[in-house]
């Protein structure tokens, strides 16, 4: 559900609630989607060097510092950047989360 909410709803959120358009909020919401994919090959190269748990657990604490900076930064009338940087954060969760657990899944 977590998930869901970051990807989802946050964009309408920046519309509605903070006057973006669909274009900026798009923008802001674009690190999310767009650092798992320039990051998961390089998770993938190095996963056998690297402990999957470790890396997963690191992710989760990625996320709570990516919604903790959101719950102290997401005020009316903030700018671009206020919106953006904690979507890079959660943006390398992902791909330090997805990456490491379809390996450790399909692994046995």
């Amino acid at each position: 559900m977590l998930y869901f909410g970051a990807i989802v709803l946050l964009p309408q959120l920046l519309q509605e609630v903070y006057g973006y358009t669909a274009t900026w909020a798009g923008l802001a919401s674009a690190p999310v989607g767009l650092i798992p994919v320039l990051l998961s090959p390089i998770i993938g190269k190095f996963g056998n060097r690297l402990d999957m748990r470790r890396l997963v657990t690191f992710s989760f604490i990625m996320y709570a510092v990516c919604f903790y900076w959101r719950a102290y930064t997401f005020e009316p009338g903030m700018d671009f950047g206020a919106s953006a940087w904690p979507q890079f954060v959660q943006g390398f969760a992902i791909a330090c989360f997805f990456m490491p657990l379809t390996t450790i899944t399909l692994s046995g």
